[in-house]
C-alpha cells in the first residue's frame, strides 16, 4: 500500500491506540473522552534505539523462541544488504523489538518488514516508537523517500492505499519442474509472447540447472529456473513469470529467494548472480550494459524476399551494405573470444541470447554451441557487428517468434548483419514476430530503417530496455 509519510504516522499511531484500548491490559478508564491504561506505556525516554548487529542474533532469536517466523533465517542476510536499516529496541540493555526497512521501488519506497515486539512487552507502545523512530531514520537519510509499503493482518484506517494480499512462504508450496507440469505452465503465458514455454523441455533435460514452480492450492502460478554458468561460478536467473492475476502479491521475491537459497546450499561454490531486468536497478547493484528493444510485426509477407528487395534498393542507392557471414563454431570460438571484440562490441562484456547473460568463456561456449543458433558477424577479423539469432518458435497465439540480440554500435554494419539474419528464416506466410535487441545509442535509427525503409509494422512493445545486472550472490536482488 502506497501513501505519504506524514499521513502513514497519523494512521499508524490511530491505530496503534486502537489496537492499546482492545488488548487485554488497555482497557480504557477515567471519564468519557479522557483516556488512561492500566498497563503503562513506554515513552521515548524509556527505550534505547539502535542499528541491528551480528552480535544481537542471540537475543534476536529469543523474540522467536515461541512462534515461528521466517526473520532469523534472514537476519545475517539482512545485515549485509545494500538499502536496508535494521532496528533494535532495548529496555535496560534487553531486546525487547526489531523492525527492518528496505528502500525500494528506485528510492522512492520504504518497504516496512517484520515489527515485532517481544510477547510479554505488547501494548505497551515499543512498536509505535519503534516504528516512529524507524520512519525518521529513512527520511533523513534517504530524502527522496515518497511512499511507504507495508503487509498487516489487521482492518486498515481511512487513508490507507490497499494494493492486495501479500504471499508469505507458508501460503506457496516450491517443488522442481516436471515434464507433467508443462500444460499448467503453458497456460501462465496464454496470453503473451514469450519464449519459456518453448524451452522449458530442454531446460528439464540440461545438466547444472535447476527449474522450480510455485504452486497456490495445487495450482502453478510461478517458474523460475537457474543455470549455473561461468565455470560454475554464477548462478544465470531466467525466466521468472508469475501467473497474471497472481502478480503484485510477492511470489516473484519469494519465488527468488527460494530457487537462490537453493543453488546456495547445492552449489557452495557460486560466487555471482546474473540477470536482465525491465526495471532500473536498486543503487549499489552492478549495471554491466543495457540493450533496447525493437518489436517488429511482419504480416502475411515473405520474409526472405522483402530483405533481398531491401539489399536491392540499398545497393542501387549506394548506401553501404556488408554480405555478413555465417560463422562456424571455430570462427564463434575465435570472434567470441577476442578480447578486442569483448571490450568494444559486447555489451558490458557478456554475450547474450535472449535473455540469458554469459561471460565470454570456453565453458560457456560450449553450452551456447550446442543449441540451435543462428550466428552472424559483418566480417570474422575484426567485426563491427555480431549477433546472434534464436530458431523460430511458436507462442501460445500461433505467432512465429525470432529473437535476435545485436552487438556493436556501427549502424551500417548492424543493419547488415539484421538483414542477414532475417535471410536465414525460412520462407513463411505466417504472422512473423522478430525481438530485435541493439545497443541504446542506435535505437532510434533502427526504428527508422526497420519501419519506413523496410516498411514493417511495430509489434507489441514489451519494454523499452533490458538491464544487465550482476552482483554477489549473498545479495538480495528482490
Amino acid at each position: 500500500m502506497g501513501l505519504s509519510l506524514s499521513t502513514c504516522n497519523r494512521a499508524m499511531r490511530s491505530s496503534a491506540i486502537q489496537s492499546y484500548l482492545r488488548a487485554p491490559g488497555g482497557r480504557p478508564m477515567g471519564r468519557p473522552g479522557v483516556r488512561s491504561y492500566t498497563t503503562r506505556q513506554y515513552s521515548e525516554s524509556d527505550l534505547d534505539f539502535c542499528l541491528a548487529t551480528e552480535k544481537d542474533f542471540g537475543q534476536v532469536q529469543s523474540l522467536y523462541n515461541q512462534e515461528a517466523d521466517f526473520i532469523p533465517c534472514i537476519y545475517h542476510s539482512w545485515l549485509r544488504e545494500r538499502n536496508r536499516m535494521v532496528i533494535l529496541a532495548k529496555l535496560q540493555g534487553q531486546l525487547i523489538g526489531l523492525c527492518s526497512s528496505h528502500i525500494v521501488d528506485d528510492g522512492q519506497s520504504a518497504l516496512m518488514e517484520d515489527i515485532k515486539v517481544a510477547a510479554s512487552e505488547r501494548g505497551k507502545g515499543a512498536a509505535r516508537l519503534m516504528y516512529k523512530h524507524l520512519i525518521e531514520l529513512v527520511r533523513t537519510k534517504y530524502p527522496e523517500v515518497k511512499k511507504q509499503i507495508l503487509v498487516t493482518d489487521t482492518k486498515l484506517n481511512r487513508g490507507f492505499c490497499v494494493l492486495g494480499k501479500q504471499y508469505s512462504e507458508l501460503d506457496l508450496d516450491f517443488c522442481p519442474a516436471t515434464e507433467k507440469d508443462f500444460g499448467q505452465v503453458q497456460s501462465l503465458f496464454s496470453d503473451e509472447t514469450d519464449y519459456v514455454s518453448s524451452v522449458y523441455h530442454s531446460w528439464l533435460r540440461e545438466r547444472n540447472r535447476v527449474v522450480i514452480l510455485a504452486k497456490l492450492h495445487g495450482q502453478v502460478i510461478s517458474v523460475c529456473s537457474v543455470h549455473i554458468v561461468d565455470d560454475g561460478q554464477t548462478a544465470l536467473i531466467e525466466g521468472v513469470r508469475v501467473a497474471a492475476s497472481e502478480r503484485r502479491k510477492g511470489a516473484a521475491r519469494l519465488m527468488y529467494r527460494h530457487v537462490i537459497d537453493l543453488v546456495r546450499a547445492r552449489y557452495p561454490e557460486l560466487k555471482k548472480q546474473r540477470l536482465i531486468t525491465r526495471h532500473k536497478s536498486g543503487r549499489g547493484l552492478c549495471v554491466l550494459g543495457k540493450q533496447s528493444l525493437i518489436s517488429l510485426r511482419f504480416s502475411l509477407i515473405n520474409v526472405p524476399t522483402l530483405v533481398s528487395e531491401v539489399i536491392d534498393n540499398r545497393k542501387k542507392r549506394g548506401d553501404e551494405y556488408y554480405k555478413p557471414i555465417p560463422l562456424q563454431p571455430d570462427d564463434v570460438r575465435s570472434i567470441f573470444l577476442n578480447r578486442t571484440v569483448i571490450d568494444t562490441v559486447l555489451p558490458g562484456g557478456r554475450i547474450i541470447l535472449n535473455g540469458s547473460v554469459f561471460k565470454p568463456l570456453e565453458s560457456n561456449l560450449d553450452i551456447l554451441l550446442k543449441r540451435d543458433i543462428v550466428w552472424r558477424a559483418d566480417r570474422k577479423r575484426n567485426p563491427r557487428a555480431v549477433s546472434l539469432g534464436t530458431a523460430p518458435y511458436r507462442d501460445p497465439m500461433g505467432n512465429c517468434v525470432f529473437v535476435i540480440d545485436m552487438f556493436g554500435e556501427d549502424l551500417s554494419a548492424v543493419k547488415s548483419v539484421f538483414l542477414s539474419q532475417l535471410q536465414s528464416l525460412p520462407p513463411s506466410h505466417d504472422n512473423v514476430i522478430c525481438l530485435l535487441f541493439v545497443n541504446p545509442s542506435l535505437s532510434p535509427q533502427m526504428w527508422e530503417f526497420c519501419i519506413n525503409e523496410m516498411g514493417l509494422e511495430k509489434g507489441k512493445q514489451y519494454c523499452d530496455d533490458e538491464i544487465i545486472v550482476e552482483d554477489d550472490i549473498l545479495q538480495n536482488y528482490y
